[in-house]
């Protein structure tokens, strides 16, 4: 088998757990956007992070720590050194550690969207003088579309992409300090109704050393920005919010390979 047949078995198997994630994590987000709506009306306006909380961190938990095993298991078929479980303390460490440092300032985010909807629709009825059951008739006609299929998909998207990338690098740089490797990476555009085409564009098989930005250039804006992988945390919304790219790390070796033979 060729690197770029390879490369491609590679691809459709990750896709296929994309999907997979994909789907399951829009059902447990859809759940938590309709909780937080429900709070908001038995409440009065008030709403918790806590459900959409717990959504997302079980998505990290789960996403992030299957595939980090999965980039080591992928670069580890040539050269076996440490066995996976080695390292299986240290990612779950890891994972916790962004779960309880990082990830209550993304819902907070997500979150502010739905509040904003929710206070614009209180505002309404209040100038109105409509009484509370009305009132949350507007809430639900405002805010009930955010809790729509469409948006909890455009959530699950966007975080299972992020907790790859992150995973991927994270194993990658576990990789390096276990071997002494010099690392390459390549970009990885998945399917989409509505592409990015600077993102298509960088999906070119060409890969890169890893301490190599990508450069992503959005041609209709002129906004240019230098990312480490796709959903890079210094990255604008414009790269990040509803993209699935990933990240895929490989060795010199197979990168020569694949450059030679595509």
């Amino acid at each position: 088998m060729t690197p770029k047949q390879k490369l491609h078995r590679a691809r459709l198997q990750e896709n296929r757990k994309i999907l997979a994630y994909e789907r399951r994590y829009t059902k447990i987000i859809l759940t938590a956007l309709n909780e937080q709506v429900k709070q908001a009306i038995d409440s009065r306006g008030s709403m918790s992070d806590q459900p959409m909380y717990d959504a997302l961190a079980g998505l990290y938990r789960v996403v992030a720590f299957d595939f980090v095993k999965h980039q080591y298991n992928l670069l580890d078929r040539r050269l076996k050194t440490k066995n996976v479980s080695f390292f299986i303390n240290t990612w779950r460490t890891w994972i916790e550690a962004y779960v309880f440092t990082e990830l209550a300032k993304k819902v907070a985010d997500i979150n502010e969207t739905t509040r904003n909807k929710v206070r614009e629709a209180i505002s309404i009825g209040l100038d109105q003088g409509l009484e509370w059951d009305k009132i949350a008739k507007l809430i639900q006609d405002k805010v009930g579309t955010l809790g729509k299929s469409y948006r909890a998909l455009m959530i699950a998207r966007t975080e299972v992409s992020q907790a790859i990338n992150m995973a991927k690098t994270k194993s990658s740089d576990d990789w390096e300090q276990e071997t002494g490797e010099r690392m390459y990476k390549i970009w990885i555009h998945r399917y989409a109704n509505s592409p990015r085409d600077w993102h298509l564009a960088l999906d070119n098989n060409i890969a890169i050393p890893k301490e190599q930005d990508f450069e992503v250039v959005n041609p209709k804006t002129g906004t240019r920005e230098m990312m480490a992988f796709p959903h890079s945390p210094r990255a604008s919304r414009e790269n990040t919010i509803n993209c699935s790219c990933t990240v895929m790390y490989m060795s010199y070796r197979f990168a020569k390979y694949l450059a030679n033979n595509s």
